[in-house]
């Protein structure tokens, strides 16, 4: 699985030499992880479509809210 972020890569490492330093090989090698890292773009495409729900006329935003779109606006809706 590659990293998710720089922190999450540089404590894998720090991780990994303390383990060489007690002379005990890591039971993971993190040269193998940062190569699946540099493969990926962190970047996320904004041409997605919003999910519609079972409703006519209402989305679902990325955090399971429910809105409707009113004049160009987000409108949520509440429950």
């Amino acid at each position: 699985m590659p990293f998710v972020s720089d922190k999450q890569r540089r404590a894998c490492f720090a991780i990994m030499r303390r383990y060489n330093k007690m002379g005990i090989e890591a039971p993971w090698d993190c040269h193998q992880f940062a190569k699946g890292t540099l493969k990926k773009s962190n970047k996320k495409s904004s041409n997605k479509k919003p999910k519609k729900s079972g409703k006519k006329g209402v989305f679902i935003g990325p955090r399971g809210g429910e809105y409707k779109l009113v004049k160009n606006k987000k409108v949520y809706l509440k429950h």
